[in-house]
């Protein structure tokens, strides 16, 4: 990265690279971690167990899927210095046994984001559903709360103060 601003407290948006490697075998991808986080909050932010992994960009052809039971699986095709391929596959909560790095490639500012109002609200609910950190009244009052915000002109003000 050519330049990095360590400034706390505003929402960012990280894209972070991870490095797989399986034996000689490597391949990356690319996603973004956001919020009101560190650099290293965000390095560390990747949870495979329960979060579906939607890379931005992706060298070694790497998807999630679901299996009939419902447990999720993940595939990626790795490959060596001399271009020879490896097929890994495994349930997605063992990914983290194949990183081996973890890396900022770019950070911007909530000032620099174009996420609309809209798309900010859609993040919180997502985030609220899966978090697992919330009993289900507690979860439906905060998605309520997001649903009147979302709607007010409260929200609508304190959006436009954020930058």
């Amino acid at each position: 990265m050519e330049k990095f601003d360590s400034c706390r407290g505003k929402f960012r948006i990280f894209d972070v690279m991870f490095t797989l490697q399986s034996g000689e075998y490597k391949g990356s991808i690319v996603t973004q971690i956001q919020g009101n986080i560190s650099p290293y909050e965000a390095l560390k932010h990747l949870d495979s167990g329960c979060v579906a992994i939607n890379p931005e960009q992706s060298d070694c052809d790497f998807h999630e899927s679901e299996d009939y039971e419902g447990n999720w699986w993940f595939e990626a095709t790795l490959k060596n210095t001399e271009g020879e391929t490896c097929h890994i596959e495994n349930e997605c909560c063992y990914l983290e046994d194949y990183i081996v790095a973890a890396e900022i490639m770019k950070e911007k500012k909530m000032t620099e984001c174009k996420m609309k109002y809209e798309d900010m609200m859609n993040a919180l609910e997502e985030a609220v559903r899966s978090s697992n950190v919330l009993s289900g009244n507690d979860e439906q009052q905060v998605l309520e709360f997001i649903s009147e915000l979302r709607y007010s002109e409260a929200g609508w003000e304190v959006w436009d103060d954020i930058d």
